[in-house]
């Protein structure tokens, strides 16, 4: 008797998000057939559609949507893409100074982090940014 494989877990999501576009709009049938041939090739890709009718591939940072990108072009869609500068979905912010402090420790309780929130003044976050 053979059981099926069980699904493999990740701790981490998809990080770096991009909109993808064939050159030519005559091309949109072909890239909607590559990217589900990436989605299928690669377990840590995600593959999205926004409310304005953009593809968005999620990949786990620079190297690997870069390769991902490639594939698409390629192998998969066989068409020129055009990508979109990295999407930002939110930034987070403090919205109050934390005055107790949050430890985590290590799986193997070698190490302990300890995180506490304060603002910056806005004429830092302003040459930060």
């Amino acid at each position: 008797r053979m059981y099926p494989f069980t699904p493999m877990t990740y701790q981490s999501a998809p990080i770096l998000r991009k909109a993808v576009e064939p050159k030519n709009p005559a091309d949109l049938h072909a890239l909607a057939k590559g990217l589900k041939l990436l989605y299928k090739s690669d377990p840590f890709v995600e593959i999205e559609s926004s409310k304005e009718g953009e593809h968005i591939v999620c990949a786990a940072g620079e190297v690997h949507m870069e390769s991902c990108i490639k594939e698409l072009a390629e192998s998969f869609a066989k068409v020129e893409i055009l990508t979109s500068p990295p999407l930002v979905t939110f930034k987070e912010t403090v919205r109050k100074p934390e005055a107790r402090h949050k430890g985590v420790r290590t799986q193997n309780g070698m190490c302990t982090f300890f995180v506490s929130t304060s603002f910056i003044p806005d004429a830092l976050a302003k040459l930060l940014s």
